[in-house]
């Protein structure tokens, strides 16, 4: 059964062989050859189906898919239309289970091969074998879906049987037979391009402009073209099967002796040959023609030679041409090489082929150097890339362009080049290339440049600048004139000078003899320096010191004079801040030293004085008097303080506590300084107010700002200190800000004194300002009172009205908010202990009284009065010393810090106390062996004093 469908394959493979006859008659992209090769195959395919192999009555199998799609592929719509018209009627006809089968079959072949035919029509090659290949396997893939239109009875027997033989074997005939008519394919391609590449070699050799002749091996003439026959005078009729030399006469044009033919050169040597210049062709009518051949010889595909080929051109118009440029070119060149620019010539390729005598001059370089590319080398680096881009564009538009740009002339200098080029045509219109011509602007734009970056520093000065005519008026202002008087350029040089600048007011001049005296000096040719008042438009004025200065022409004659003012108000601010700044330096130095002593004093009083108050042996009639000069210890620690915070700044002292507590202290003292004619207002939040502070700055800004209400109600009045709390929820409309949203403690000082106008209350916290009569004021209490509310990240605001008193708001971050006041809490014992203390101490109150206090709490003590003697006390007790508490400034060889630094060499595990007037001071040699060491702030308290001690030494005492 096989072999039957094998035959019937190999039958339609041969049946294709037949459409290759007609194809080559009979093109199917023509009509008639459509129509042809669709019956041809509509037939073939007919004769499959008479030889087909039989499953059973009316289900046959055959050659008709693999003839109709390649039908369709190769051939197009309309034989594949004609082709199918036979087969159907024949199929149809036979009848049986597998009509419809059949009938669908015919089609779906048809349909592939017209879908892969529009699929791969226009690619310049046939299918390659694995194409087809594919092709027969889509092909056939769609005849076994056809099998589903059978009877079920027969679909998967038929299916089982034929599937794998039709899947293997019509693929591959389909590739047989369709190669058959590829390969008729390559040959129809391959005719039809020999024909037109004749036609094509013909139509050439007759339109070009050359002459053009052909000879054989013997060298007799085969071909002329018409060109030729023109200029031989030989038709090509008579001409062919003459020898070449009777045909191409030629001589030298000077000598008239004959010129050896390039025909026969070319014969003999086997290369191409041209002529020399000067040959002459006589031609039949013995006319004498200029011109200019070459012969080349004819080589066949393995490379031998079948012929010679002449190619010669009527050179007489060139001749003339040639002369008329040559004498242009001279004229020309001559113009060029004397113009006094720098010129070049490009090609229209972008070649520069040409420069000038003044060029190549201006380079110090040769022609064939620049010509090498080495004018690009002199370009400089910057500009190149702008240059070439201009000279591509310049090529590509054919326009001409400008350009400046910098090369490097023969001193190894760049230059500034100013560059014009235009695009050259010749006679017709064809594009040449350029022609630039460059001028050196270097000069030129050195001026410019300085002219420019003088202008641009005098708009850059912070100062005002003008120039002015000798009469005053003004032709030129920079920037800081114009912004500083706030009227437009183009306003102020239609003015005289006269009109913004008088003499100040406190001169005894009059107004037009003060301007006199300026142009008086000025005409004299001198340096008019002075101060003036110079006055806007708007009306605003302020004084200025001015420069002005006469300019000379060549003659030296004064035709300008220029001016420089500054606003002389931020120096004269400036001069009064640095003497307030000096007075401040100078108050803080004599504060500092006054307060190291003072505290000093306060540290014996006070430890003696709370001493005092702890002997159980104290008459009660004196324990009254003990507190009073404990208290005034404090004041004097306050007052203390108070002096430093100004003239030195100091580090807080943090620690919580309650403002309420602080204000009610703070008072007890204040009723016997304000007076009885006084009466004290105290209003305490009864919810409480613990803020984180410094309790001496707090101390400090109650009493000053209390002392100066006192001070503003001489004949007695109301003073209230009010204490509440409020949330602040956004920015004050103050200037003193609060820094962050929260709660706050507000603080209210409020007296009913004389009150202050805005300008007092504008300049109230400035250094030194005070409202006082001389004698009863330093200036420096209100200023205190804003940086240590600063200090303690809080705010101040006030309000004031001449006759209706002051008031003062102090906002301080709350670090708590409680229900009721916070119940007193007892004080425990100071604790004490049995070890052994060196005490190194200058001033001898204070050695013996801390020395003193320190055995009352059990310590053993070793005092020393200086660094030399603590130093031989440490050597000898070494091993008995637990703690070392040192001043920090002491005469002698050795600082307390200076001692430190011995003792922790001998002793690394120390442990060592500073204590010193000075606050804030701390040790300056090697202080990173005691960034952990404790200081202790003079004056102290015998219990600051134990309780410091023991949590240096530890909980426990040894």
């Amino acid at each position: 059964m096989p072999m039957d469908l094998i035959l019937n394959l190999s039958l339609l493979v041969a049946l294709t062989v037949v459409s290759t006859f007609s194809w080559r008659r009979f093109s199917p992209q023509q009509t008639p050859g459509a129509v042809i090769q669709g019956c041809l195959f509509g037939a073939a395919s007919v004769v499959a189906m008479i030889r087909p192999l039989v499953l059973e009555p009316g289900l046959i199998f055959d050659g008709r898919s693999m003839m109709l799609s390649l039908c369709a592929l190769f051939f197009g719509p309309r034989a594949a239309i004609i082709s199918v018209i036979a087969p159907t009627l024949y199929r149809a006809g036979l009848g049986g289970p597998g009509v419809y089968m059949g009938v669908l079959t015919i089609y779906s072949s048809a349909g592939v091969g017209l879908w892969f035919h529009y699929r791969w029509r226009n690619r310049p090659a046939p299918p390659t074998t694995w194409e087809l290949l594919g092709f027969g396997f889509v092909v056939h893939v769609a005849l076994l879906c056809m099998t589903f239109a059978l009877p079920e009875a027969v679909r998967w027997q038929t299916l089982k049987k034929l599937a794998f033989p039709i899947l293997l074997v019509y693929p591959v005939v389909t590739v047989l037979a369709g190669k058959i008519l590829t390969d008729q394919v390559n040959l129809n391609r391959l005719i039809a391009a020999l024909r037109q590449t004749n036609q094509h070699l013909d139509i050439t050799l007759r339109s070009i402009a050359d002459g053009v002749i052909a000879t054989d091996l013997q060298g007799r003439v085969t071909h002329l073209n018409p060109t030729a026959e023109e200029l031989t005078g030989w038709a090509k009729s008579e001409a062919s099967g003459c020898p070449i030399e009777e045909v191409f006469r030629i001589i030298n044009e000077y000598s008239r002796q004959p010129v050896e033919n390039p025909v026969q050169r070319v014969l003999k040597e086997g290369r191409v040959v041209g002529l020399a210049n000067h040959t002459v062709l006589l031609n039949r009518q013995g006319k004498e023609l200029p011109i200019a051949d070459s012969a080349a010889p004819i080589l066949d595909d393995e490379g031998r030679c079948r012929g010679v080929v002449l190619v010669f051109r009527d050179q007489t118009r060139e001749r003339e041409a040639h002369n008329a440029l040559m004498a242009s070119e001279s004229r020309y060149r001559t113009l060029v090489e004397s113009a006094p620019a720098l010129v070049w010539r490009c090609q229209a390729d972008g070649k520069l082929d040409y420069f000038n005598q003044r060029w190549l001059q201006y380079r110090g370089r040769s022609l064939g150097d620049e010509q090498a590319q080495g004018w690009k080398a002199g370009v400089h680096p910057d500009d190149l890339p702008r240059r070439q881009e201009s000279l591509r564009q310049a090529l590509e538009k054919k326009q001409p362009w400008q350009l400046e740009y910098r090369l490097l002339r023969h001193d190894g200098r760049y230059c500034w080049l100013y560059e014009e080029a235009v695009p050259v045509f010749d006679h017709q219109g064809q594009f040449q290339g350029c022609i630039g011509f460059c001028l050196d602007l270097t000069a030129q734009r050195e001026a410019m440049e300085r002219e420019q970056m003088l202008i641009s520093a005098l708009e850059a000065s912070a100062s005002c600048i003008f120039l002015a005519e000798p009469t005053g008026f003004i032709e030129w202002v920079n920037s800081a004139f114009t912004q500083r008087i706030q009227m437009p350029r183009e306003s102020v040089m239609q003015k005289n000078w006269e009109d913004f600048f008088l003499p100040l007011p406190q001169s005894t001049q009059s107004l037009a003899r003060g301007m006199e005296d300026v142009l008086e000096t000025l005409h004299a040719g001198k340096v008019w320096r002075g101060e003036l008042l110079v006055r806007s438009p708007s009306g605003q004025s302020f004084e200025a010191d001015f420069v002005l200065s006469p300019v000379r022409n060549s003659q030296g004659q004064i035709v300008k004079v220029v001016g420089i003012f500054e606003d002389n108000t931020a120096r004269k601010a400036m001069q009064e801040e640095l003497r307030q700044a000096q007075k401040m330096e100078i108050f803080g130095l004599i504060a500092n030293s006054v307060a190291h002593d003072f505290n000093n004093i306060l540290t014996t009083i006070g430890i003696s004085a709370d001493m005092m108050k702890e002997d159980p042996a104290l008459p009660e009639s004196l324990r009254t008097d003990v507190l009073e000069i404990l208290n005034a210890a404090k004041l004097g620690s306050n007052l203390t303080g108070q002096l430093l915070g100004f003239g030195r700044k100091q580090p807080v002292q943090w620690e919580e506590l309650d403002l309420n507590e602080v204000v009610a202290d703070t008072c007890k003292m204040l009723r016997r300084t304000i007076g009885e004619q006084i009466q004290l207002n105290i209003q305490l939040s009864p919810a409480g107010a613990w803020m984180h502070g410094d309790r001496s700055r707090l101390v400090q800004v109650i009493m000053n700002l209390s002392l100066n209400a006192r001070d503003a109600m001489p004949r007695g009045g109301k003073l209230t200190l009010k204490i509440s709390h409020v949330e602040h929820h956004g920015p004050l409309t103050y200037a003193e800000k609060l820094p962050e949203k929260g709660p706050y403690i507000l603080l209210t000082v409020q007296d009913t004194g004389c009150g202050m106008t805005p300008e007092l209350v504008s300049q109230i916290f400035t250094p030194f300002f005070t409202t006082k009569v001389v004698g009863h004021g330093t200036g420096l209490g209100l200023n205190v009172v804003r940086d240590a509310v600063k200090d303690l990240h809080g705010a101040i605001h006030l309000e004031s009205k001449p006759g209706e008193g002051t008031t003062f708001f102090l906002y301080f971050p709350s670090s708590r908010c409680l229900l009721g006041p916070v119940p007193p809490q007892m004080e425990t014992p100071t604790p004490g202990g049995t070890e052994t203390i060196l005490l190194v101490e200058d001033e001898t109150n204070v050695r013996e009284i801390t020395a003193k206090a320190l055995r009352r709490l059990g310590y053993t003590v070793l005092p020393a009065s200086h660094g030399d003697e603590a130093l031989k006390i440490f050597q000898e007790k070494r091993s008995h010393i637990h703690l070392v508490i040192t001043d920090i400034i002491m005469p002698g060889n050795l600082r307390g810090d200076e001692l430190a630094v011995q003792l922790l060499e001998m002793d690394p595990k120390l442990k060592i106390i500073f204590m010193s007037g000075y606050p804030g001071e701390s040790p300056e040699v090697k202080p990173e062996l005691f960034k952990d060491r404790v200081f202790l702030q003079k004056p102290f308290t015998p219990r600051k004093l134990g309780l410091v001690v023991r949590e240096v030494l530890g909980k426990q005492p040894i």
